[in-house]
């Protein structure tokens, strides 16, 4: 003879209660910053060696922190073409780098929604003839600038020689 009780938990039960448990312990490791974040790290890179235009574009591709190491001298890179920034991108020069558009080409464009922060650096000679921007052409994203320099970043007939937005783009200096 079976006897049943219909307070004893079912497997039902059982199965509903060790979810909540689990949600319960997630939260609890979330709020005491458990939990590892698993999106995914965007490198970032140092330029070193060479130090020119394809040493930076290695850098910068995918987005992260970009750092140079390129000796206790000041350096130039000129560039041949833009860098759009398309990921959230941090560059620090450290002092010591200028990036040069060579009169021949804008230094950054940066996309909807993107934030790139400029650090101890200098954009120089940048140049565009149809647009606005020579420095900086920010589309859309966020620029954050702290102690970087623009020298001689020239618009031909627009405006905005260093650096120019679109509507509803953010700045910070």
């Amino acid at each position: 003879m079976s006897i049943h009780n219909p307070l004893a938990p079912s497997p039902r039960r059982w199965m509903r209660f060790g979810g909540i448990l689990l949600a319960l312990g997630m939260g609890l490791a979330l709020a005491a910053g458990l939990l590892v974040d698993v999106r995914p790290a965007r490198a970032g890179g140092v330029v070193s060696g060479n130090c020119d235009e394809a040493a930076l574009d290695a850098a910068l591709a995918g987005g992260g922190s970009v750092t140079f190491d390129c000796g206790p001298n000041p350096i130039t890179i000129t560039l041949t073409t833009e860098k759009t920034i398309a990921a959230d991108t941090t560059i620090d020069g450290g002092g010591l780098v200028t990036l040069s558009g060579g009169q021949a080409t804008r230094i950054f464009s940066v996309t909807v929604g993107v934030t790139l922060s400029l650090a101890n650096l200098t954009l120089r000679d940048g140049r565009v003839t149809d647009a606005s921007g020579a420095g900086i052409y920010n589309d859309g994203g966020t620029v954050l600038i702290t102690d970087a320099s623009f020298v001689g970043n020239e618009v031909a007939g627009t405006q905005g020689g260093a650096a120019a937005s679109t509507i509803g783009t953010a700045w910070s200096a």
